[in-house]
């Protein structure tokens, strides 16, 4: 048998494969598309949180699974319930920053680092006898920090469901969204 007519057919082959492989990479993958969405968190680690969440997928054709988000949320006032002249109040405020894996086109999980800043402010129930004075207000902030892992599912192309666990809180993060 010649070598030359072993040659032409593996060439042939080695040149089908290759163009194959080119245009597989040039494909985007198929389960993973690029997305962007807003969430409307809800948690309760003291006292009940609402906050928004925005989400992107990753634009970067080498890394297409890839995303990141950043949340946000606050608590409602609390009010201490100190007894006259005293006054006192307390909320909390959480920011939330990670990246997520984009299992298929419906199911992601993400992942980061969360931190819970407890502000309380108070009066020291001291009044001056003058018509013009206000209280003196005193303010203490603790920072909490900590990471948080959950699972977001897509039930139809454009509606989001999402379930975490936050350490900071100790509790879950439940969301619901919209996917663009």
């Amino acid at each position: 048998m010649h070598i030359s007519k072993l040659v032409k057919p593996s060439i042939t082959v080695f040149a089908l494969i290759m163009s194959a492989h080119a245009a597989a990479q040039q494909q985007e993958t198929p389960n993973a598309y690029p997305w962007a969405a807003v969430f409307l968190d809800y948690q309760d680690p003291d006292q009940p949180m609402l906050g928004l969440t925005v989400t992107v997928n990753h634009y970067d054709k080498n890394y297409p699974n890839w995303g990141y988000y950043l949340g946000y949320a606050r608590s409602k006032e609390e009010d201490l319930g100190f007894e006259a002249p005293a006054e006192g109040k307390r909320d909390l405020t959480m920011l939330r920053l990670g990246v997520s894996y984009s299992l298929t086109n419906n199911l992601s999980l993400y992942g980061g680092g969360a931190m819970l800043e407890d502000t309380t402010e108070y009066t020291d129930g001291i009044t001056q006898f003058c018509t013009d004075c206000k209280p003196e207000w005193h303010s203490d902030t603790n920072r909490d920090w900590g990471g948080e892992v959950g699972l977001r599912y897509a039930l139809t192309r454009h509606l989001v469901f999402g379930i975490g666990y936050n350490s900071v809180t100790e509790g879950g993060v439940f969301s619901i969204g919209y996917r663009g």
